[in-house]
């Protein structure tokens, strides 16, 4: 997009940032784009959806029926219990098992062992 003042009003209303883009001659109108990922971009796609076309409505669809919205720490066994579970399994089997990203699974891992320090 090349108007700045909408794409700022847009990333505002998004909760997001916007930045400029690389121009590839110089002669070119400068660009911006903002971007979401993760559950920010779940949600927004939710709100979005109804004011979609049939189209648009079916890639959202597509878009959201693979992702699974990250479970809250409150939601997760203790540490105690993850670290039982490390012992005998992988911590990708781990996430399996929870339902959540390796990721966060190796952070906590990894808090517990700087503990025991």
């Amino acid at each position: 997009m090349t108007d700045e003042d909408i794409l700022a009003r847009v990333a505002s209303l998004f909760g997001v940032s916007y930045c400029k883009c690389y121009t590839v001659m110089e002669h070119y109108k400068p660009t911006y784009k903002t971007t979401a990922y993760g559950s920010r971009a779940y949600h927004l796609m939710i709100k979005l959806k109804p004011l979609m076309g049939i189209r648009r409505k079916n890639q959202i669809d597509n878009a959201l029926k693979d992702y699974k919205l990250p479970i809250k720490s409150t939601e997760l066994p203790s540490a105690d219990i993850i670290l039982q579970m490390y012992e005998t399994l992988s911590i990708r089997d781990i996430d399996k098992k929870i339902g959540c990203t390796h990721q966060r699974i190796h952070r906590i891992i990894k808090k517990i062992n700087k503990k025991d320090i």
